[in-house]
């Protein structure tokens, strides 16, 4: 019997949490979705925890969080935000004082920040070097008069490839992620051997092709890039390119927000979490990785960014499917209380 107390106790004492994505879910660009204020709203009066999981990134975590807290008029801190990179800051550990090449508007910023000390934009990284690129310069930027680079690019071999958010100079940067590639991390030197298949790791922060934009229809993404790298690759080499994933629907994603969130517990009334809750608009990411990371996640699908749907997506159908974040968090909230009353 004792037992039996013990047990309905923790029960009262658990509470659902939610992930939410961001373009889709939330906002479309810099405008809020109908329902998005009011959600957070209630989740910060109910004291139920929550963190924003997007595969959005080229900005620190404290920044996205007050870009977020002004448009949806909700105080979010730093360390509830996981941006598509925030999970890589695991990798400083590795590279923290070798040469790396980043990828990504702003992401050398960021990159420092995390503590790759030795880092250096892609862009930066051609600037310096323009032989590399045999477009016109005077149509290209040029770099800054008061930029230092990290390392010398033609005597310093690059140890890896980190991709942090999308690339902006396409053309320039699949060039020169190319040359990386086959020559090992230094352009200067001869190319590899046909039949060595190894490269420098390459690691991205975001395989989404397509993401809702602005415009009616989808705009490329992060992994359309890489798409494009791999076809390069393989039309150069034979090979397949080796990519190190991180962002959603990836594993390692997951368990770090599931830890996140448990870090986060103690600033709720709550003894336990039941159940994680992503809500988000992307069947191949969002749903696709939380229905993988399985326990204690469940996905929920809505209708309000890339998916439209009438049914369930065919290809990774979600836990439940609803029109908009607000019936997302009233599902949530439905189901943990009737798991309680079990």
């Amino acid at each position: 019997v004792h037992g039996m107390h013990k047990t309905r106790h923790l029960l009262r004492s658990s509470t659902f949490a939610c992930a939410f994505d961001i373009d889709g879910v939330l906002l479309r660009r810099k405008n809020p979705l109908p329902h998005a204020k009011e959600t957070l709203r209630w989740m910060k009066e109910k004291k139920r925890p929550f963190i924003i999981l997007t595969n959005g990134g080229g900005m620190l975590e404290h920044e996205k969080a007050k870009e977020l807290s002004e448009l949806l008029e909700c105080d979010i801190t730093g360390e509830q935000v996981i941006l598509s990179h925030t999970p890589m800051k695991s990798l400083v550990q590795t590279y923290h004082n070798l040469p790396v090449v980043i990828i990504g508007r702003d992401a050398s910023r960021v990159a420092h920040s995390y503590g790759f000390t030795r880092s250096i934009s892609i862009s930066d990284y051609w600037k310096t070097w323009p032989e590399l690129i045999c477009d016109r310069k005077s149509e290209l930027p040029t770099i800054s008069e008061n930029f230092v680079s990290p390392f010398d690019p033609k005597m310093e071999r690059v140890h890896a490839i980190l991709s942090f958010s999308d690339s902006v100079w396409w053309k320039q940067d699949l060039q020169v992620a190319l040359d990386l590639l086959l020559t090992h991390g230094l352009p200067s030197q001869a190319m590899k051997s046909p039949n060595d298949a190894t490269h420098i790791p390459l690691y991205i922060s975001n395989p989404d092709f397509m993401f809702p934009d602005m415009f009616r229809h989808p705009r490329f993404a992060q992994g359309a890039f890489f798409d494009c790298l791999s076809t390069l690759y393989y039309k150069a080499t034979g090979f397949h390119l080796s990519i190190q994933q991180y962002g959603k629907p990836t594993t390692v994603t997951y368990e770090f927000a599931q830890g996140l969130l448990q870090k986060l517990l103690p600033q709720y009334p709550y003894q336990r979490i039941s159940h994680i809750f992503m809500v988000g608009d992307n069947p191949a990411s969002d749903i696709q990785g939380a229905n993988n990371a399985g326990g204690l996640w469940r996905s929920i699908l809505v209708r309000t960014g890339l998916f439209q749907g009438s049914e369930n997506d065919a290809k990774f159908p979600a836990h439940h499917v609803v029109n908009h974040v607000g019936e997302a968090v009233a599902l949530a909230h439905r189901l943990s209380e009737a798991a309680k009353s079990e």
